[in-house]
């Protein structure tokens, strides 16, 4: 069952294009609410082993948000 289905966005600025090469089907990647970030009070930034790899879409991230801020 398929709860959330999107793209991480701001790759290009951040580390996803280095981290491509070690994420495949079943990567744990942790989601961190960013509730201070100044261009949105709904971010939810996806990280790898620490790496911040980019955002959960502005569009999809409220219902996200929500759930980390639980």
């Amino acid at each position: 069952m398929t709860l959330f289905d999107f793209a991480v966005v701001g790759g290009c600025h951040h580390g996803l294009e280095t981290a491509l090469g070690r994420i495949t089907p079943g990567t744990k990647l942790a989601l961190v609410r960013e509730a201070a970030n100044p261009y949105d009070a709904d971010a939810v930034a996806v990280h790898l082993d620490g790496l911040k790899l980019g955002f959960i879409p502005r569009e999809a991230n409220s219902p996200v948000a929500r759930l980390l801020d639980r």
